[in-house]
C-alpha cells in the first residue's frame, strides 16, 4: 500500500486476519530511523507516520492465531519496491540466513549444531547489534499452542535438544548492517521425515 501510515497498514491486515477467521496479538512495524527497533511504536506496534519512498519496512504478525494455533512470520520490504544495492544485499542475506538453518534442520539434528550453521552464516555479514539481536539471541522455535520448544539458539536451548518429525517451526533471523539498517525475515515449517514443508506462502522478495 502507497502513501500509508504504519497504523493505516496493520488495520488493513488485521482486517484481513479476521475476515479469514483469524486473530492476532499484535503486528509490529518499523521504518525508516526506527528500522533497528522491534516497532516504531513500542505501544501499539504501529505508529501514525508514513514511510518515504525508500524506506526499509519491516512488519511481524505477532503471532496470528488460527482456531488456537499459532504461527508468526516476518518479512522486510523497501517502501516503493526499488531497494537499493545495500539494502538488496541486506535483505537476501538475512533470507539466506534463515534458508540456511531450515536446511540444516532433519530428525535428530542437534538443536545447538543447527543454530551455531545460523551463528556462523550471521557472523558473515552481521556488523553491529540491534534490539532484535539483543532481545532474541536465536534463529527460531517451535510453535503450536503458542511458542513452544525447541528455541533454536546455543543460549536458549539444551545441549541433547534434537528436531523430531512433526515439529511445527518458526525459522527466523535479524540481520543488522551499520549505516543500511535491519532485515528481518520468518519462514514457518513442518519437520517431515524427507522434508521440511515451508507453509508460509507470502511473497518473500518484491524486486
Amino acid at each position: 500500500m502507497a502513501d500509508v501510515s504504519e497504523a493505516e497498514a496493520v488495520a488493513e491486515a488485521i482486517r484481513e486476519i479476521r475476515r479469514s477467521g483469524g486473530v492476532c496479538q499484535m503486528i509490529p512495524v518499523a521504518h525508516g530511523e526506527h528500522i533497528s527497533r522491534w516497532a516504531t511504536d513500542p505501544f501499539t506496534g504501529a505508529g501514525t507516520t508514513i514511510p518515504k519512498q525508500g524506506d526499509l519496512v519491516r512488519g511481524w504478525l505477532d503471532s496470528i492465531i488460527f482456531q488456537g494455533y499459532w504461527l508468526d512470520p516476518g518479512r522486510t520490504a523497501v517502501a516503493g519496491g526499488k531497494p537499493n544495492g545495500d539494502q538488496k544485499a541486506l535483505m537476501e542475506n538475512c533470507i539466506a540466513i534463515v534458508e540456511g538453518v531450515i536446511d540444516a534442520i532433519k530428525p535428530g539434528a542437534n538443536v545447538h549444531d543447527v543454530a551455531r550453521i545460523g551463528d556462523a552464516l550471521s557472523a558473515q555479514f552481521q556488523e553491529g547489534d540491534s534490539q532484535m539481536n539483543d532481545q532474541w539471541p536465536l534463529y527460531g522455535h517451535g510453535t503450536g499452542l503458542y511458542w513452544e520448544h525447541p528455541y533454536i539458539g546455543v543460549k536458549m536451548s539444551e545441549p541433547d535438544d534434537h528436531f523430531e518429525a512433526g515439529m511445527v517451526l518458526g525459522v527466523e533471523a535479524f540481520l543488522h548492517i551499520e549505516g543500511v539498517g535491519t532485515a528481518a525475515h520468518e519462514q514457518n515449517l513442518i519437520v517431515h521425515a524427507d522434508r521440511n514443508e515451508i507453509i508460509t506462502d507470502s511473497p518473500i522478495t518484491w524486486w
